[in-house]
């Protein structure tokens, strides 16, 4: 039975109209009825009355003849009394039959996000972890949800345990299938992060690249030069044998294969090919220890990433299971002091209706005291014509002063006692460590304005405890990020110094087997790196800056090729 229905069998609701819908659908309506509307209606811009907006929840307050209803709702305006003020606006059958109004017993809980009520209740199935949250947060006295057993528990637990024999066996089951289910919630995700990564841009010619063929060039030329002196020493050897070999290893030398680098074996390749070739002895050695360092920057870094990914993804695995998140018990420390602000507010309030109170018993009081003075001031045979006496007449006027200054009294005490109930409403929520959040950092609004702001206080908490939850997932989801990121950095040096200290061994083997060849490369860096140098110190010397290097496209420093 729904909630019309039950409101229609107590009696609650009035004359009943149905009115015809679009698709063959009937809606019935009376008076009592609680109703949503949902398309909008800017009537102030006719003159005709309020504006009626979609969503606007309200009750049926009459219905004309016509069978035309008028629909009341609440709105943001406060009364003095603290209370909402609330417009009206009638609607025909034809706006009804066109779909203007529905029945507003019940809301998705979008709809809900940022309400409050005094008891909610949530229909569970179908709810997942980032739904059942708002929806059961939305209550300030209380909230409820409704799991339907025979719809949440599968076949297969139904076959293994059987009927429930008890309503308390029913209960557990049910919650047992639904957080069953709740366990099986994921956040939402990007579509971005479910594509393919875009492919590596080609990495375009910079002024620094020209620098450093330049470099090249000149390194070959001194190359060639070493060449030429190694022949010429070779021919002028009175070895035969010596001679010969010398020779062979000069003209090896110079008739190097030209085909490309990166069609040529690694061996075959020349220093100025090689990955990290063109650097000096001590340059090598520098970025092996560099390359070295910041793996092992990397992988400590990825270490305490992955003890802080663990750390949290395990606290929130136990809040699921307790079923209280971090958000809830945020929302519930915080709900507590607003309570106990609330209290002080209340007792406020009721100091300043004493207070009001103790003002018009003054005013009564004094009024009447100017009629006994002027009493006071006729004669005795005047007040025993009347039935009175100066005695009398005086002690009346004794007591109704008496009467005004208690009141008088009464009044400043309770004033002083509603400010300072006012003031401590206001500083329990200052002073406590939500106030920064809630927005509890200025002066005490005044007693008028109390309850609205605390009411505005109020709303917010939800919204805050769902900001936090939300903050949990995207730590941990960043955190997961940094893992595989600072892996992947830490490979990508420890490759890069691989391939340095490759290189380092290539040099002291080449020093072993061709030393004329070692020289000669060793020669060629050193040119190359004096001419870099000479470069420079002429573009310090014009005070020109050195054009900026753009990134390279890989991690780690640049590999030389």
């Amino acid at each position: 039975m729904g909630a019309q229905q039950i409101r229609r069998a107590l009696g609650e609701l009035g004359t009943e109209h149905t009115y015809p819908l679009p698709g063959g659908d009937e809606l019935t309506l009376a008076e009592g009825d609680l109703v949503r509307v949902r398309t909008n209606d800017y009537r102030s811009r006719r003159g005709t009355g309020p504006d009626v907006l979609n969503g606007y929840r309200g009750v049926i307050t009459a219905i004309r003849s016509d069978r035309s209803v008028e629909a009341t709702w609440r709105t943001a305006q406060r009364l003095p009394d603290g209370s909402r003020a609330t417009a009206s606006a009638w609607m025909t059958p034809d706006d009804i039959a066109s779909g203007t109004l529905c029945l507003g017993y019940a809301m998705t809980v979008a709809a809900s996000q940022g309400m409050t009520c005094d008891t909610s209740l949530l229909y569970g199935h179908g709810a997942n972890a980032f739904s059942a949250y708002p929806g059961l947060t939305r209550g300030r006295k209380a909230n409820h949800i409704w799991l339907p057993l025979d719809v949440v528990e599968d076949e297969r637990t139904k076959e293994e345990l059987g009927a429930a024999r008890s309503e308390t066996e029913r209960l557990h089951c049910a919650v047992d299938a639904f957080a069953r289910y709740l366990g099986q919630s994921r956040p939402d995700a990007m579509v971005s992060d479910e594509l393919r990564p875009a492919p590596e841009p080609v990495a375009a010619r910079v002024p620094h690249q020209v620098q450093l063929d330049q470099a090249r060039q000149d390194a070959q030329a001194a190359v060639e030069q070493a060449r030429r002196v190694v022949s010429a020493r070779a021919a002028r050897m009175r070895s035969t044998t010596a001679s010969s070999a010398l020779r062979k290893d000069a003209e090896d030398e110079a008739a190097r294969d030209t085909r490309p680098a990166r069609e040529r074996p690694e061996e075959e390749r020349s220093w100025n090919e090689r990955p990290y070739g063109t650097q000096t002895d001590e340059q090598l050695a520098a970025t092996i220890r560099t390359c070295l360092a910041e793996a092992h920057r990397q992988d400590t870094l990825a270490a305490k990433t992955r003890e802080d990914y663990e750390e949290l993804r395990d606290r929130l695995a136990r809040q699921d299971a307790e079923g209280l998140t971090r958000g809830a018990r945020w929302a519930a420390e915080a709900g507590a002091v607003l309570d106990t602000a609330l209290g002080h507010l209340k007792t406020a309030i009721e100091e300043a209706g004493r207070a009001r109170w103790a003002a018009e018993a003054e005013r009564q009081a004094r009024a009447v005291l100017p009629d006994l003075d002027r009493q006071m001031e006729t004669s005795w045979l005047t007040l025993r014509l009347a039935g009175s006496s100066r005695k009398e007449v005086n002690e009346l006027r004794e007591h109704y002063l008496a009467q005004a200054r208690g009141s008088a009294d009464e009044q400043t005490r309770a004033r002083r006692a509603s400010d300072d109930a006012r003031l401590a409403a206001w500083s329990t929520l200052k002073d406590s460590p939500y106030a920064q959040t809630l927005g509890a950092t200025g002066p005490a609004p005044l007693l008028d304005e109390m309850p609205k702001t605390l009411a505005a206080i109020r709303e917010t908490v939800s919204q805050h405890a769902q900001r936090i939850d939300t903050r949990d997932q995207t730590t941990l989801s960043r955190l997961s990020g940094t893992i595989r990121s600072t892996a992947a950095e830490a490979a990508d040096w420890r490759g890069h110094a691989a391939l340095a200290v490759a290189e380092q061994q290539r040099r002291r083997l080449l020093a072993e087997t061709r030393p004329d060849a070692h020289r000669a490369e060793t020669l060629a860096r050193r040119v190359a790196a004096d001419a870099q140098q000479r470069q420079q110190a002429a573009a310090q010397a014009r005070h020109e800056a050195p054009a900026p290097v753009p990134p390279v496209q890989q991690r780690g420093p640049r590999a030389s090729m």
